[in-house]
């Protein structure tokens, strides 16, 4: 593991210095997300970037100021062969009728959703869609992962996979909370 709280000076000049953490939370069902969102919070006002990935359609609050939220939900409905159970067609004779159509999620979606074997291999479908934002992820620039749940723990494990210096855990280490020297 890394000393986080190491100032810039004493960082390798190998590439830039590592004096900003950043922290990935995975709190991909809304379990616990208020508390997730004040760490993430707390991250950004010490200088540090902070990301928020959920699954849920971004319902709930916003995510607060320098905490950026990467929603997966809308890609995991146009993976693969969900692309199909996600089209309603009463929505679609309704396009075609030019009336208005049901509102929510395709019946044949909600069905699959709930099922037991999609639970099990849900979270893998979700580290699927989050290749497509490695970008925004950025996996080897990792920190400190956030797990929330048990659902979180394939997608963190993919996170540690690449950046294997990164530090895991329920809460914040006190040591990502410092800022220039100064203590929390």
């Amino acid at each position: 593991m890394t000393d986080l709280g190491a100032s810039s000076t004493t960082t390798a000049t190998v590439g830039p210095p590592a004096t900003r953490p950043r922290v990935v939370a995975l709190a991909v069902t809304p379990r616990r997300r208020r508390k997730v969102r004040h760490m993430l919070e707390e991250v950004a006002r010490f200088g540090g970037e902070a990301l928020l990935v959920t699954a849920d359609g971004f319902r709930g609050d916003p995510a607060p100021i320098g905490v950026t939220h990467l929603d997966l939900l809308a890609d995991e409905r146009r993976w693969g062969p969900n692309r199909l159970l996600t089209v309603d067609p009463r929505r679609v004779v309704a396009k075609l009728t030019r009336r208005p159509g049901p509102q929510g999620a395709a019946p044949a979606w909600r069905r699959v959703v709930a099922s037991r074997p999609y639970r099990v291999v849900r979270y893998w479908v979700l580290w699927r869609v989050a290749r497509r934002h490695l970008d925004v992820l950025r996996p080897e620039q990792v920190s400190h992962v956030v797990v929330v749940g048990i659902e979180s723990w394939p997608m963190a494990w993919q996170v540690l996979r690449r950046s294997p210096d990164a530090s895991i855990g329920f809460n914040l280490p006190p040591e990502l909370l410092v800022a220039d020297g100064a203590q929390p």
